[in-house]
């Protein structure tokens, strides 16, 4: 059983931060990048791996997917300072 609240989910009597499953549309709205471009990071490293939700369809966690884009703004930061 699997109870929902304000972010939290309780399963099996364990505490749990809830995450979203995200499809790759909503994937690409957030990263705005395209689909051959998420795979091929994929590929090289680069962008989180999907999870396997059926036969034919994946999915990415939302926090991967926002710890990713932070990941990415933080390395700008860096690079923007050290080009000062």
């Amino acid at each position: 059983m699997c109870i929902s609240l304000l972010g939290l989910a309780i399963f099996r009597g364990r505490k749990m931060a809830a995450t979203r499953i995200l499809r790759i549309a909503e994937v690409k709205g957030l990263v705005g990048l395209g689909k051959s471009t998420i795979y091929k990071w994929i590929s090289q490293g680069q962008f989180p791996s999907p999870i396997q939700l059926g036969t034919y369809s994946v999915g990415w966690r939302e926090v991967d997917i926002e710890a990713w884009i932070e990941s990415r703004a933080s390395a700008r930061a860096v690079a923007e300072k050290d080009y000062e």
